[in-house]
């Protein structure tokens, strides 16, 4: 069986591609670059195809992209893809930048979400289905300078949670992750002391993958429509 990526170049991509190859998965990564480092795809069974969220023909972009994925064998989706974009005020954005980051973070997620928990509750063979949505802490605080990007991401959580009770009787479970802070320098030994968080530390992009492999296992089997808090106690 098989595992769907989006957002798969990004470091806790990465860090879920190899928990999941580890586990002997098929892996489809799907991410924003037309190609990536051969080194990814060094392995048999991991493939890589381009699909970039902030595309306005996104539609077409994943009607192509799913005509060449065996749907019947995935069994899990995880969506990642996501943009911050500048930390600047509303004030200060155009259109177009309000535009982009909407399409990228929301409508272009809504279309993917619908179009792929569509595939796993229809056409999956698996008995054990699961859609995993990777938000932020974000999503719950005021966050100046990325208010279109919390926004979004409040809009999708909540989208995934009616979600669970729409597909929960195809046996498909939808759950949501919100990482706190993530150190991306020093990603398997994060410095300590870090104020504010009480195990000390920031979270690595493994510490994340790890939550979202047990929410695809059969570990996670009665947990639907939950978010995740992956933030150190904070």
């Amino acid at each position: 069986m098989s595992v769907l990526i989006t957002g798969a170049t990004s470091s806790i991509g990465q860090a879920t591609k190899n928990i999941f190859s580890s586990y002997g998965k098929e892996i489809i990564q799907l991410g924003r670059n037309s190609k990536i480092d051969s080194d990814s795809l060094s392995k048999k069974q991991i493939h890589y195809f381009q699909l970039d969220f902030s595309s306005s023909k996104f539609e077409d972009d994943i009607d192509s992209v799913f005509s060449n994925i065996d749907l019947k064998s995935i069994e899990t989706v995880v969506h990642l893809a996501a943009e911050a974009g500048d930390r600047n005020n509303i004030s200060s954005m155009t259109y177009e930048e309000i535009s982009r980051l909407s399409r990228i973070n929301f409508i272009n997620s809504i279309w993917f979400t619908k179009v792929s928990c569509d595939a796993l509750a229809y056409r999956s063979i698996s008995n054990n289905k699961a859609y995993i949505y990777v938000s932020t802490q974000l999503a719950k605080y005021q966050a100046p300078g990325l208010s279109i990007y919390s926004a979004a991401k409040a809009g999708m959580n909540n989208l995934c949670k009616s979600l669970a009770y729409e597909y929960g009787p195809n046996d498909l479970r939808i759950n949501i992750v919100s990482p706190g802070k993530v150190d991306l320098i020093n990603l398997e030994n994060p410095i300590a002391p870090v104020k504010g968080i009480p195990l000390g530390r920031l979270a690595t992009p493994k510490d994340i993958a790890e939550t979202i492999y047990f929410l695809s296992s059969t570990r996670s089997s009665y947990i639907s429509g939950t978010n995740i808090d992956v933030n150190g106690g904070r």
